[in-house]
């Protein structure tokens, strides 16, 4: 009798250990009125409710998981969907809500880890993680929008083509400075920059700097005419 008991209490153990992982939820308030509906219908309203547990399609239930997780403020909940692209997905949302650069290093699809050190480069002005960037065009980007943000053209060197006389362009006009129009290899573009900043600040002074003749004079010619009006 005692080790029929005995067995009894192993049998339970093993049980207990070999249980799936728990999808947790939120507490539904009132009846469970997604059991009225069939299908994809249930699944979506169950989904809505972030009662993720109760959604059979795989999809649908790992987006439910993806929200839950951004709801909770849990990286851990993540861990527990199945698709590779939406846990990275869920990855990238809390480590934008959470602020945690950390997290981006851990995220297993590229799109989504890309994403991560644009948006964290972004919302703290964090050029350094720019470069951690594979993609060239999501790179730049990154770059030009922190140099125009904070008006930095230190940054713009690592633009390439046009890309950098725009980038040095708008920070010129932005502190109304000529000297950064000098960092323009490019003559006519180079003597652009000076009649835009010239322009912008109305002073006929720094038409002066000018050195191709049409452009001075059309400088000196629009601020005139402006301040006569």
């Amino acid at each position: 009798m005692k080790l029929f008991i005995a067995l009894l209490v192993v049998l339970s153990l093993l049980l207990v250990a070999c249980d799936p992982v728990v999808i947790p939820d939120d507490p539904i308030v009132g009846d469970d009125s997604c059991s009225e509906f069939e299908g994809a219908a249930k699944d979506n309203c169950y989904a809505e409710k972030i009662q993720c547990s109760k959604v059979q399609n795989e999809v649908v239930r790992d987006a439910c998981v993806a929200e839950l997780a951004k709801k909770k403020g849990d990286i851990a909940v993540c861990d527990l969907i199945k698709s590779d692209t939406s846990q990275s997905y869920c990855q990238e949302q809390i480590a934008e809500m959470t602020n945690d650069h950390d997290i981006c290093g851990d995220i297993n699809n590229e799109y989504w880890e890309n994403n991560c050190h644009y948006n964290l480069a972004i919302n703290n002005n964090k050029d350094v993680y720019c470069s951690l960037i594979s993609t060239d065009e999501q790179k730049y980007e990154c770059f030009m929008e922190i140099a125009v943000a904070t008006d930095n053209a230190l940054l713009c060197e690592f633009l390439e083509g046009a890309e950098v006389t725009q980038c040095l362009i708008t920070i010129a006009k932005s502190l109304e400075n000529l000297e950064i129009c000098d960092q323009i290899e490019e003559s006519l573009v180079r003597n652009t920059c000076k009649f835009r900043v010239a322009k912008q600040v109305g002073d006929i002074e720094l038409c002066e700097s000018i050195s191709a003749k049409f452009i001075k004079e059309t400088c000196i010619s629009e601020i005139t005419g402006a301040s006569e009006e």
